[in-house]
């Protein structure tokens, strides 16, 4: 009895290290996941060394991508740049680990997707007080970050109280909690209209952080639900939601927006008086110049950068060259990491899930696609802790979600 009752105490411990996980990743606090995840995991070992564990079906695609990491040293000469890379990564390698000692199914899917849900929610309330407690209260309406003036209501202005969280991250992070709350709208037992307004409240951040991709993507999946939700009434708030959007994008509001249908698009770097667009532009046809010089093997994660800086130069795009920009574009990004395999795993990481019809993974796979094509999404530790935990859980057959 007394073995009984231990055992429980010791579940409950694991099942809350785990919901912790899920908190952190939203949170300022991101940092301590990596500790979090290594503490979790050793328990878990300690735990079940004994004991017979619940054995998921075993998702091995993410350590293909880890041992990319691994395989550059082969021929490499940047062994400590490529170690910092390697540590970077480390959690494509230890998320599969760590979701081998809990089932993988519908409750604790609920569960962990709640937790996350709540953070990023209690996330953005934080921000959002704290960017009205200084227009408010200190007339503070702009904020500097590194040379450049943010309104503290947009963007880099209304994350600054997270000084490591980037703004697309964050949308990226909202966009999801927007569908995870629609799917679980019959669990949570929310009032409708509570329901709406925590859409909409939700809605409005992710355009005020001024993410063209997170918007773009937002967009996107809006179309997804409309066309595939079965329920009408969830289909009509969605609805509502989407003409909110439409109605709070002024032209006088997000000038970002507006630009790209008043600029001439082409690759150019004249410093800061040069669009984002085009500079972006600039970052990828530097980039596919140096994937054309090295094809098949990359340049390895750790010389990328100061590969494109001396390409930078060649071309004139000193802005670029003097911020050391990467690609801004994470297939560009493996593409001259690791070469064309490196590319086609990933690819094949993305897409193979695919194959198993599971709604949750069609999703974050629209959901990333978009967001990996003008971001290095994976460059960021916040980045890869969400990309691989979500797919670990995400990417399973139907069977194993049940």
């Amino acid at each position: 009895m007394l073995d009984v009752a231990k055992g429980l105490k010791y579940e409950r411990i694991l099942f809350f290290l785990y919901c912790l996980i899920f908190f952190l990743i939203p949170s300022p606090f991101y940092h301590f996941l990596s500790v979090t995840v290594i503490l979790t995991i050793v328990f878990s070992l300690i735990y079940y060394s004994h004991r017979n564990r619940n054995k998921n079906d075993e998702n091995t695609n993410l350590v293909i991508l880890f041992s990319l990491y691994i395989l550059v040293f082969l021929y490499t000469k940047e062994y400590y740049s490529n170690f910092i890379k390697l540590q970077q990564h480390l959690f494509y390698l230890l998320t599969p680990i760590l979701f081998s000692f809990i089932p993988i199914n519908k409750k604790n899917n609920f569960i962990f997707s709640l937790v996350f849900c709540f953070s990023t929610v209690v996330t953005l309330l934080y921000i959002d007080v704290m960017a009205a407690i200084d227009y408010f209260f200190y007339k503070k309406s702009m904020i500097q970050i590194d040379s450049t003036s943010y309104n503290r209501f947009f963007s880099y202005g209304l994350t600054s109280p997270m000084k490591d969280v980037h703004p697309t991250y964050l949308a990226t992070f909202l966009n999801l909690t927007f569908f995870l709350i629609i799917k679980y709208f019959k669990e949570l037992r929310i009032n409708y209209l509570i329901y709406i307004v925590l859409l909409i409240f939700i809605t409005i951040n992710i355009i005020l952080l001024l993410s063209l991709t997170a918007i773009v993507s937002f967009f996107l999946l809006l179309a997804y639900f409309l066309v595939f939700l079965r329920d009408q009434r969830k289909s009509m708030l969605i609805l509502l939601v989407f003409l909110s959007c439409i109605f709070l994008i002024r032209k006088d509001q997000f000038k970002k927006i507006n630009r790209l249908t008043e600029i001439e698009i082409k690759a150019e770097d004249k410093g800061k008086e040069t669009n984002s667009l085009n500079i972006r532009l600039a970052k990828w046809q530097t980039s596919l110049q140096v994937i054309n010089e090295n094809l098949f093997f990359g340049v390895s994660p750790g010389e990328m950068k100061s590969e494109l800086v001396t390409q930078y130069i060649k071309n004139n795009y000193m802005f670029c060259a003097e911020k050391k920009f990467g690609p801004h574009n994470q297939y560009l990004t493996y593409f001259l990491s690791f070469g064309i395999l490196g590319f086609l795993i990933l690819i094949f990481i993305l897409f193979r899930p695919l194959l198993h019809r599971n709604k949750d993974y069609v999703f974050f796979f629209l959901l990333m696609s978009v967001v990996f094509f003008t971001e290095d999404f994976l460059e960021r530790q916040q980045g890869v802790f969400f990309f691989s935990i979500f797919y670990q859980l995400y990417s399973r057959p139907k069977a194993y979600t049940n």
